[in-house]
């Protein structure tokens, strides 16, 4: 609440409300002017005060507030008005009358003060009984919204007082911290029953935020819905992220958590928030068409284990978003959907190949959303959107990649994981509260704790600004040095170091997953466009798969190259470092020619290198380079995820968050 202490209704109107001196004076040249009779409530306890208005002003405000209190038995020794106990003129008058009893009068109204105040929740829904009881008893659903003010149940209580009127409605709202103060500079309708100016702007929350309105009943889960809907067709046609919109799905489910709400049940943790889906992730019913006509008519029979777990916890599907034909590019491309544009730049690349759920969600078409990560997917487009991103370690998620019943081959089954974006580091940190943990379908997951152990400060961070050696953009060399003074500013210890084996992990990866691409190489030249064919080719030349013997090599090569990380980040739990070498690129920067490509290829080496070691990793933007978003990386052992967030949040806090962005402006 507010640090007013009083409100005073004129009618269905809130006159004022302040501390008591202010309070006074308003209702004072009120009531001088002829104005109609108040009501004054006391704003801790809800209670409705009296006050002997005769006289001037300053009279009025001496009775109310005594100037000196006097130590003697007749005058206790405490204030009038305070959040333990409020004493108005009438009890000085009796308490002055009875000096004898006094004291134990005090103690005992501080005393009941004092054991109310162990709950200060309690003590509010008091409050806004009292006043509802006073003022609201005449209105319609009065006895329903008693009973879901003391059952907690925000939203059917919003629902329930809605038609009254505002002021009427509000003041409780206010009193519980549902809602704004109430007076006459917040006359709009909006404002008056808990919605902030400009609800329709609901899509510039974060997904906490989100969460939390409907759980307190500030927005309905449909109006939520209705909000992103109408954004989506708004801008999409600007930016073509979202491929597939599900508005009659998505408006049913938020009528499910609207009346689940309602009826004082509990939908999950995620109530009513709507999340995009990468289009090469399941959802039940709709084709998972990969970018690529072959599968765009194909429903899928299941929800894939992310998707599952977020609709158990209430959250709702708004549709899939776009990605490079069988996510094969560095860029967001399909030969089935088009090109997705980066709103801030539409020149310049989205990143790929999770770049449909990046562009939506920085351009308000959702707060959250679902893609995956081999080698930068995710936190490539979520640098280049200005968006935290979240790359858990090989094992957090349970993922289900089978394709015509079939499970993928072994650097597809260690390399690839299922992710997040969202619009701050709270909301993936939420989300990996939800998503993390074992599931049937995927026998990989370890059932290890979301968060581990603290270590002892400070954390120690390598610094890597440059691991691959390659020609770094000094803006982006620079984001990564002050993104190491802040974290040292709050308590870590970063180096520079060099991190072992570097390039040997990264033409390992390389090779691992050319190795398997030429066993069907053929297949995929059928199925994808002539960009798709054309990053294949440059892939092709620039690595040469191995032989049987080399490939069992390899993989035994994995494991060494994982022990060797795992030791070196006994000593060093945190790695700091750039998401690209670049701030930024130009579309088709990819397939441009073959300089070009390897460009690329060696820009997001820690990216890369990270994916195969199976490494959690997090994207945090760090404010603006040249027009564009910036922002760095930070990679942490395994299934220690909370690290980087913990770390990430220290970036998020220095830097500030990102966006929306208008694409059209």
């Amino acid at each position: 609440m507010e640090a007013s202490c009083f409100t005073c209704f004129c009618g269905l109107q809130c006159l004022a409300s302040g501390g008591l001196p202010e309070l006074l004076t308003a209702a004072k040249e009120h009531l001088d002017k002829g104005g109609p009779p108040i009501l004054i409530f006391e704003d801790h306890s809800g209670t409705l005060v009296d006050f002997n208005f005769t006289g001037s002003l300053e009279d009025v405000i001496a009775r109310a507030i005594p100037v000196e209190v006097p130590r003697g038995p007749g005058r206790p020794k405490l204030g009038v008005t305070g959040a333990e106990v409020s004493l108005l003129p009438r009890h000085w008058e009796w308490l002055d009358a009875q000096p004898a009893r006094a004291s134990g009068t005090i103690r005992r109204l501080v005393d009941a003060a004092r054991q109310g105040a162990t709950d200060p929740q309690r003590q509010k829904v008091d409050a806004a009984f009292r006043f509802m009881t006073s003022l609201g008893g005449d209105y319609p659903n009065y006895e329903e919204a008693i009973r879901a003010l003391y059952a907690g149940n925000w939203p059917r209580l919003r629902r329930l007082i809605r038609d009254w009127p505002a002021d009427i409605a509000g003041y409780p709202l206010w009193i519980l911290g549902l809602g704004p103060a109430v007076g006459p500079d917040t006359r709009s309708a909006a404002a008056r029953t808990g919605q902030p100016a400009g609800s329709n702007e609901i899509w510039r929350e974060t997904a906490t935020a989100i969460v939390r309105g409907i759980a307190q009943g500030r927005w309905t889960a449909v109006e939520v819905m209705e909000a992103y809907l109408s954004r989506i067709e708004t801008v999409n046609p600007a930016v073509m992220a979202m491929t597939a919109v599900w508005s009659d799905d998505a408006l049913e489910a938020a009528r499910g958590v609207d009346a689940a709400l309602d009826e004082g049940r509990s939908p999950g943790p995620l109530a009513g928030l709507p999340f995009v889906v990468k289009a090469n992730i399941d959802v039940l019913g709709h084709p998972t068409d990969q970018g690529i006509a072959a599968l765009s008519m194909i429903g899928a029979g299941s929800d894939s284990p992310l998707v599952a777990r977020l609709r158990a916890a209430g959250a709702i599907p708004l549709g899939h978003s776009n990605l490079p034909d069988l996510s094969l590019r560095f860029e967001t491309s399909s030969s089935l959907h088009g090109r997705t544009l980066n709103p801030w730049n539409p020149t310049m690349s989205p990143g790929g190949s999770s770049g449909g759920t990046a562009v939506a969600l920085a351009t308000g078409m959702a707060s959250v959303g679902l893609g995956n990560d081999a080698g930068g997917s995710l936190r490539l487009p979520a640098l280049f959107a200005g968006l935290p991103a979240l790359k858990p370690g090989t094992g957090r998620f349970p993922q289900d990649h089978r394709s015509g019943g079939h499970d993928p081959s072994y650097a597809s089954q260690v390399i690839p994981v299922d992710g997040i974006m969202g619009r701050s580091i709270v909301d993936l940190g939420l989300l990996l509260e939800v998503l993390s943990g074992p599931d049937a379908r995927d026998p990989r997951v370890v059932p290890a704790p979301s968060r581990g152990p603290a270590l002892p400060r400070p954390i120690p961070v390598a610094v890597a600004a440059n691991p691959a050696g390659v020609a770094i953009h000094r803006m982006v060399a620079s984001r990564v040095t002050e993104a190491a003074y802040a974290l040292e500013r709050a308590g870590y210890s970063p180096v520079p170091v060099e991190l072992p084996r570097f390039m040997e992990v990264l033409a390992a990866y390389d090779r691992l997953i050319m190795t398997e691409f030429s066993l069907v190489g053929a297949g995929l030249d059928r199925l994808i466009g002539e960009d798709g064919r054309r990053y294949l080719d440059f892939l092709r030349a620039a690595t040469k798969p191995a032989d049987l013997p080399g490939y069992v090599a390899l993989t035994s090569l994995r494991l060494e190259l994982q022990r060797t990380w795992s030791q070196f980040m006994e000593e060093w739990p945190l790695i700091l470092g750039p998401v690209f070498s670049e701030p930024f690129v130009p579309v088709d920067t990819d397939i441009a020619d073959a300089a070009a490509h390897a460009r690329v290829g060696l820009g997001r080496a820690l990216c890369s290198v990270s994916s195969f070691l199976g490494l959690p990793a997090v994207a945090v933007p760090c404010g603006i380079i040249e027009g564009m978003p910036a922002g760095v990386q930070l990679i942490g052992r395994a299934f220690r995820e909370d690290l980087c967030l913990e770390a990430a949040a220290v970036l998020e806090k220095e830097f500030g968050l990102l966006g929306p962005v208008d694409p059209r402006s």
